[in-house]
C-alpha cells in the first residue's frame, strides 16, 4: 500500500496535493486499485478521506504543515500499512513521481523540490514513524536498525537517513525529495 499524497491529474482531473491510497498484491502486474475505489476500504473519519485535498502545504522557507495519518491493517492481514519490514509485512514511506508526457525527458520534482540535507524548512519530510507490533501495548517508535532505504535515481531524488526534526527529537523522521531534472531515467 502506498500513501499518502500526490499530485495526479488523470486521476483526478486538476494538480492539486491530495491524500491517496494505493493497493497492489502483485506489484502492479495485473492488481490495483485508488483511494475510496479500493474494496473493502472502511472509512473511520468523514473529514478525512482518500483523494481529498490537502486545505495548506508547507512553504519553503515558510511555514510547516504536518498531517497526522494512520493506517492500520485489519485481523485478517488483508491490509498493510503503508521501507520497514515487521512479521512479514513492508511499510513503504517516501516519494514517488513520473511523467507521462511521451514528448518530454523532463521530471517533475518531489516533495518540496529540495534535497534532505537542506533540512527542516526546505525538504520534505515524515515525522515520528510508527508502528503497532502488538494491539494491546499501542504505538511503538520505528528504530533506525528497523529501517532500510531504497533510492533508485539518486542524482535527482534522495531519501535521507534518519534526522532531527523540531517538536519530535526521539522519533523516527526523516527528509526526501529533490528537484527532478532532465534524463534522469525514471522508467
Amino acid at each position: 500500500m502506498s500513501c499518502p499524497g500526490m499530485v495526479n491529474q488523470d486521476a483526478y482531473g486538476d494538480n492539486v496535493t491530495r491524500t491517496f491510497i494505493y493497493w497492489t498484491a502483485d506489484n502492479f502486474v495485473n492488481t490495483g486499485c485508488r483511494d475510496l475505489l479500493c474494496p473493502g476500504f472502511v472509512q473511520h473519519h468523514r473529514s478525512v478521506s482518500p483523494g481529498m485535498a490537502f486545505r495548506q502545504l508547507s512553504v519553503v522557507n515558510g511555514p510547516q504543515d504536518d498531517y497526522d495519518m494512520v493506517i492500520t491493517q485489519d485481523g485478517c492481514n488483508r491490509y498493510k500499512s503503508v521501507a520497514y519490514e515487521f512479521g512479514g509485512r513492508e511499510v513503504e514511506f517516501g516519494g514517488y513521481v513520473s511523467n507521462n508526457e511521451p514528448k518530454t525527458t523532463i521530471n517533475p520534482p518531489m516533495g518540496s523540490g529540495e534535497f534532505p540535507h537542506e533540512g527542516y524548512g526546505k525538504a520534505a519530510y515524515f515525522r515520528n514513524i510508527e508502528v503497532i507490533r502488538d494491539p494491546y501495548a499501542g504505538f511503538e517508535i520505528v528504530s533506525k536498525e528497523e529501517v532500510s532505504l531504497y533510492d533508485d535515481v539518486p542524482p535527482c531524488y534522495i531519501i535521507g537517513e534518519k534526522a532531527y526534526l523540531p517538536g519530535s527529537p526521539d522519533g523516527y523522521n526523516f527528509y526526501y525529495g529533490g528537484p527532478g531534472a532532465t534524463n534522469c531515467n525514471i522508467p
